[in-house]
């Protein structure tokens, strides 16, 4: 077996750049009017001062349903605005669904037992892609639920999911927008605002804390792939056995001969 110190590469933290979402985290969480101008390029909106954000939040609806980790999660001062931004390099081809079921814990987090449905805030979930989530070019994909009888009728449930392509970053017209994705996607500043940002990623690549914190998480993922795929090399090969064992019974080999043929067990061999 290949030695687990040198099966993985870890980027060093000083080559880090604004995809990584650990880095996206330290930079939108350590600085809120950084991550508050942020938002407000990206919606068009105007939020006056953010109330809350922390990197990574977690959201459980209970102990037995599937907990989420939050890239950075943000509300604004007014209290009727909730924002989840979310740093996507991988396709997985689950952003749909992924987008639905954040959107509803934070609205579970959100909502006291008592309150009238009323209370919920206007939630907006934006997924930051270094790919095109959907294939249709667009920079940006904005979507509310609407009627499919009568697509002119919004539900009006002030629920937001917006997906932002930044290989799309040459049919962008809005200036600032278009040097988000350029920064994001090639590590380049164009205008004060993402020249703001790279200073203070320059700040992130010199707190030591954060550097051990994020060479532990990359090591961590990295020996969780390298188990993954461990078991899966065993159970291709379990499963490689078991469909030898299977031709053998069939040829009329004896459950014995398949089972030294194969390296199966009897009992194995049997449940065959």
């Amino acid at each position: 077996m290949q030695n687990q110190e040198s099966s993985f590469t870890v980027v060093p933290w000083e080559e880090v750049t604004l995809s990584n979402n650990y880095m996206f985290n330290k930079v939108m969480t350590s600085s809120p009017d950084l991550c508050r101008r942020f938002i407000e390029h990206l919606l068009h909106i105007k939020i006056e001062r953010i109330d809350f954000a922390t990197g990574e939040f977690t959201l459980e609806a209970d102990a037995e349903s599937r907990g989420v980790r939050l890239d950075v999660f943000v509300r604004d001062d007014s209290g009727l605005r909730a924002f989840d931004l979310e740093m996507q390099v991988a396709n997985k081809k689950d952003l749909p669904e992924r987008a639905r079921y954040y959107q509803g814990l934070m609205d579970e987090s959100d909502l006291k037992p008592d309150e009238n449905y009323r209370k919920l805030k206007t939630s907006y979930v934006l997924f930051i892609c270094l790919f095109d989530p959907f294939g249709f070019g667009l920079p940006v994909y904005t979507f509310q639920n609407r009627c499919d009888e009568n697509p002119a009728v919004l539900l009006n449930d002030r629920s937001y999911k917006v997906f932002y392509n930044v290989q799309g970053w040459e049919k962008v017209e809005d200036r600032e927008i278009k040097a988000i994705y350029r920064l994001i996607l090639e590590n380049r500043a164009s205008t004060d605002f993402t020249g703001e940002i790279r200073t203070r990623m320059n700040y992130a690549r010199h707190n030591v804390q954060w550097r051990q914190g994020y060479m532990t998480l990359a090591r961590l993922r990295a020996e969780d792939r390298e188990e993954a795929r461990e078991e899966g090399i065993a159970q291709g090969e379990r499963n490689a056995k078991l469909e030898t064992a299977k031709n053998a019974l069939a040829m009329g080999l004896s459950p014995a001969q398949a089972a030294q043929l194969t390296g199966l067990t009897q009992e194995e061999i049997a449940q065959l």
